[in-house]
C-alpha cells in the first residue's frame, strides 16, 4: 500500500464522512466485518475484517497479534488492538462497547456478513441497538473516485484481454474435449498474469442447457458442437471489479440465435443511448421492457437490466436485490453494468451481453469495449 500523504487523505475524508453521516443518525460508531468496507474506509485487506469507525475519534483495528507489524506498515490507523484467537477477538469488541455511551451501533447488512456474527455481537453486547448501516456507506461508495474509476478501468481492460484469451483457448482446443472448467481456468490463470488479484464472482462459463441459466460457474461438463456459451468474466484489481458477458456459439448460429441476440444487443444500445445523469434506473428498465414486448418476449423481462458495481459485485443501485434501488437516479461517475439479466428463451437459446460504464456529465464513457457482435467458433 502506498502511504502518501495523497492516500491517507482520501481514506481520512471517508471516514471523516461516514462520521458526519453517523452523528446525523444519532449512531455512535460503525461496526466493519467486511472486505470491502474495510479495504474502503481503512486501505488494507485482511482476511478477517474488523473495525470500529466511531461517530468521534479516530478507527480502531482489530487484529491478529502476529499481523500487528504488518499492519502499521500498511495502513494509517494508529489505534491497533489485537487477539490471540477467536474468543480474545470478541473480547476487544465487547471491551470497546462496554461504555455505556454507546447505544445505537451501525452494521452491515449484507449476504456477506454471516448471521452468527451479528448474532455474537448482540449477545456480547446487550445494551447495543444494530442499526442497518448499509445506506450510510453505500452512499459514499455509490459515487466513485478518480482512483476508483482507473482502478475499473484497468479491471475492465483485463476482461477485455481475457475475453479475447478465452475465444482463442475455444479455437485451439474444442477438437480434444475442452471442458468448462479448463477454459475458466486458463481465463483466470490468464487475468491474474495481467495484474487481476481476484474475481468478483465465479467465471460464468456456461454452455449447452446451462447457457440458460441466470447465473453461472463453470463445471466438467465438454463444450460440444453446436453449444451456446455465456461468458460473463468479473476481475478485480486493487479491490475493484468489472463486468463483462459475451455470447458464443460453436459452429454456424442458427436464425433464431442471431435474432434473439440481435434483441439483446439493440436492448443495450438503446439503453445505452438514454443513459446520462437524472434518468431513473426503473427507467432504463422500461426501455428494455417495452422493447421485449415490441418483439413478443415480454414474458422472458427480467427486471434490473443495470446495477452499480466497485469494491463488490453488486452495490447500490442493486434493484434485483433491493427493489427500492430502482427509484435511484444516475448521477455522474457512477459505474455501472448494463445487461446484467439474460435474455433466456426456451427452445430459441439464450443471450448475454454485459458491459461496464463510466457514467459522465452528459452521457457515458465504455470501460469493456469488446466486440459486441454475436461470436461463432
Amino acid at each position: 500500500m502506498d502511504l502518501s500523504p495523497i492516500k491517507v487523505e482520501i481514506y481520512r475524508e471517508r471516514v471523516a464522512k461516514l462520521q458526519e453521516m453517523l452523528r446525523s443518525k444519532g449512531l455512535q460508531a460503525f461496526l466493519i466485518l467486511t472486505h470491502e468496507n474495510y479495504r474502503y474506509f481503512i486501505g488494507d485487506l485482511r482476511h478477517q475484517p474488523r473495525a470500529i469507525i466511531p461517530a468521534e475519534g479516530e478507527p480502531i483495528l482489530i487484529i491478529f497479534t502476529q499481523e500487528r507489524k504488518e499492519v502499521s506498515l500498511v495502513t494509517w490507523v494508529k489505534d491497533i488492538r489485537t487477539y490471540n484467537h477467536v474468543g480474545e477477538m470478541m473480547k476487544a469488541v465487547h471491551d470497546y462497547f462496554a461504555d455505556e455511551k454507546f447505544e445505537k451501533v451501525a452494521v452491515e447488512y449484507l449476504f456477506s456478513v454471516p448471521y452468527f456474527l451479528l448474532d455474537r455481537f448482540k449477545r456480547t453486547n446487550p445494551q447495543v441497538e444494530m442499526v442497518n448501516g448499509n445506506d450510510l456507506f453505500f452512499a459514499l461508495r455509490m459515487i466513485k473516485s478518480p482512483e476508483e474509476i482507473a482502478r475499473i478501468e484497468k479491471a475492465s481492460n483485463i476482461a477485455d484481454a481475457a475475453l479475447k484469451k478465452a475465444l482463442e483457448v475455444l479455437r485451439d482446443n474444442l477438437d480434444r474435449g475442452l471442458t468448462e472448467n479448463e477454459l475458466a481456468a486458463e481465463v483466470e490463470y490468464f487475468m491474474r498474469k495481467e495484474g487481476a488479484e481476484s474475481t468478483s464472482f465465479p467465471t460464468f462459463i456456461n454452455s449447452g442447457i446451462r447457457a440458460y441459466s441466470l447465473h453461472g460457474n463453470a463445471t466438467a461438463k465438454t463444450i460440444e458442437a453446436d453449444d451456446v456459451i455465456v461468458i460473463n468474466l468479473g476481475p478485480k484489481v486493487e479491490g475493484y471489479g468489472s463486468n463483462l458477458a459475451r455470447t458464443v456459439v460453436v459452429g454456424k448460429a442458427t436464425q433464431e440465435q442471431k435474432q434473439l441476440y440481435e434483441i439483446q444487443q439493440e436492448a443495450q444500445r438503446l439503453v445505452l443511448e438514454a443513459l446520462r445523469p437524472g434518468i431513473k434506473i426503473n427507467q432504463l428498465d422500461q426501455i428494455v421492457k417495452k422493447h421485449y414486448a415490441a418483439h413478443d418476449l415480454g414474458k422472458y423481462y427480467l427486471g434490473g437490466f443495470s446495477h452499480s458495481l466497485g469494491l463488490a459485485f453488486e452495490e447500490t443501485p442493486m434493484p434485483t436485490i433491493f427493489p427500492r434501488d430502482s427509484v435511484i437516479e444516475v448521477r455522474e461517475n457512477m459505474v455501472l453494468a448494463l445487461g446484467h439479466p439474460i435474455l433466456s428463451v426456451s427452445g430459441r437459446g439464450a443471450a448475454r451481453l454485459e458491459d461496464t460504464v463510466h457514467v459522465t456529465a452528459d452521457g457515458f464513457r465504455p470501460l469493456t469495449k469488446s466486440i459486441k457482435e454475436l461470436v461463432e467458433i
